[in-house]
């Protein structure tokens, strides 16, 4: 009998997500954190220069909100190149994927010896969990920027969770993962989920 994955209690998501490596820098606050900031400016700085200037109070207010939302535009505008650049890439991996499975033994004869012990692995297989690897790393690149909710982030752990209930799965994707051209993130990620994965089946085992 496989272990049930349990669901995330309410309000728990981001918990479950942060206790699987999967979690969000707080560079990704820091636009609600700069807008906050300079609304506050603002405030401070036109009480102090309405006595002190002839400025108004909500001109200077006015000028500090502007600014404020000026720079925080420019930093909004770099995390949709970010973003924009990250599925182009994934576009490509989607295309260099369909042409590996087109010819996935002549392939896999020219790349076997840069992971020896997955060189007796069937083919189809391994193309299978490097798909899937590459579907988490996207949930964990597209969450890490802010750009996923915990919902579906969640939905995603959670499907290579369930690809995790197969000892061959788990087993050709830590290797995979530490084979140095995936990034650290992910790397967290698949190391947490397979050992967490491994210890349930155990104990159903004793």
């Amino acid at each position: 009998m496989l272990p049930k994955i349990p669901l995330p209690g309410p309000g728990k998501t981001k918990k479950y997500l942060k206790h699987f490596c999967l979690d969000r820098p707080r560079t990704v606050y820091r636009g609600l954190g700069l807008l906050i900031t300079f609304v506050v400016l603002a405030i401070v700085l036109g009480i102090i220069l309405h006595d002190k200037l002839e400025f108004q109070g909500t001109e200077v207010a006015t000028m500090v909100v502007a600014f404020g939302a000026l720079v925080l535009g420019y930093q909004q505008w770099g995390e949709a190149r970010h973003e924009a650049s990250m599925e182009k890439y994934y576009e490509r991996l989607d295309i260099a994927n369909r042409r590996r499975e087109v010819a996935t033994h002549s392939v896999f004869e020219m790349m076997k010896s840069s992971i020896p012990e997955l060189a007796n692995e069937d083919p189809a297989r391994l193309m299978y969990v490097y798909v899937e690897l590459d579907n988490l790393e996207y949930v964990v690149g597209k969450y890490r920027l802010g750009f996923m909710s915990p919902g579906q982030a969640c939905r995603g752990l959670r499907t290579f969770q369930r690809r995790c209930l197969s000892p061959e799965f788990r087993k050709i994707a830590l290797l995979r993962v530490g084979a140095g051209d995936y990034g650290r993130d992910l790397i967290k990620v698949v190391q947490r989920v397979h050992e967490i994965m491994t210890e349930e089946l155990d104990k159903l085992a004793e």
